[in-house]
């Protein structure tokens, strides 16, 4: 779950500049050990808006290029580097439902070649963007890392979690955790899995709102497994019966924070 939250705007030339909020990032530019503070996320490091483009900027200082006002059948470069080059192509538009609302949708698929316009094979090839009328890019891929990056985002929530709506249980809710320790065994590997299985059942909350009292219907056991193929070797329960957790929201304010935010301090 990635956050979007612009914290500053700039205005250059009749473009409008976008930022995100500070966050910490794994540039992967020198080495997988560093991070470094910097307000780029999965929409690149800047997004630059005018009235005909939407440009998105990713750590290369690349540019990504979306046309929102393309019809069916245009075409764009959107996005060019020394080795490659991506076609983008408003495929086809229709209705669809996002968040309860109807909204027109632009599908644009991307088609990647080399410098001399042949077509390369890419995980990205043939894939598409969708873009809504109302709520903008609803199904798409990470601008900072792109095109490197394939893994796919989708819209899924307008509002951002915090700590009340992340504790906010129902009675009957059913969790299930797992703890793995994997331990050497004389060239092979053993590792155990501890399990704890919560049913809610019975929920308190102070007159303030700020402190809640869950009690679950609680099981706990370990499991332990051997190396290649996983065998289960043996399980123990360890406890069974009725266990109760005490949440006090005010003490989890970093849950009001969006994805990988910091605070400064």
């Amino acid at each position: 779950m990635l956050g979007l939250h612009i914290d500053s705007i700039t205005i250059n030339n009749g473009d409008s500049i976008f930022k995100n909020y500070l966050q910490l990032q794994n540039p992967d530019l020198w080495s997988s050990n560093c991070t470094r503070i910097t307000d780029s996320t999965w929409v690149g490091v800047k997004v630059i808006v005018n009235s005909l483009d939407n440009y998105f900027i990713n750590k290369l200082g690349d540019t990504v290029l979306i046309k929102p006002n393309e019809q069916v059948n245009n075409s764009w470069t959107m996005f060019r580097n020394d080795s490659v080059v991506i076609e983008a192509t408003i495929d086809s538009i229709s209705t669809k439902d996002i968040l309860g609302n109807s909204s027109n949708i632009k599908y644009i698929s991307m088609n990647f070649m080399d410098t001399n316009g042949t077509f390369i094979n890419h995980d990205l090839q043939g894939q598409q963007l969708m873009l809504s009328e109302d709520f903008g890019l609803i199904e798409t891929y990470s601008f900072f890392n792109f095109p490197a990056d394939t893994e796919r985002f989708s819209l899924v929530l307008k509002e951002k979690f915090n700590a009340q709506t992340i504790f906010d249980f129902n009675i009957g809710d059913v969790f299930h955790t797992r703890n793995i320790t994997y331990l050497p065994d004389w060239g092979t590997y053993t590792h155990d899995q501890l399990y704890e299985i919560k049913t809610v059942t019975n929920k308190a909350v102070s007159n303030n709102g700020d402190t809640i009292i869950y009690g679950y219907d609680a099981k706990l056991f370990l499991r332990e497994y051997y190396s290649t193929p996983d065998t289960v070797i043996s399980d123990t329960t360890i406890y069974i019966g009725y266990k109760e957790e005490v949440i006090i929201l005010s003490e989890r304010p970093r849950l009001e924070l969006f994805a990988n935010q910091i605070t400064g301090e």
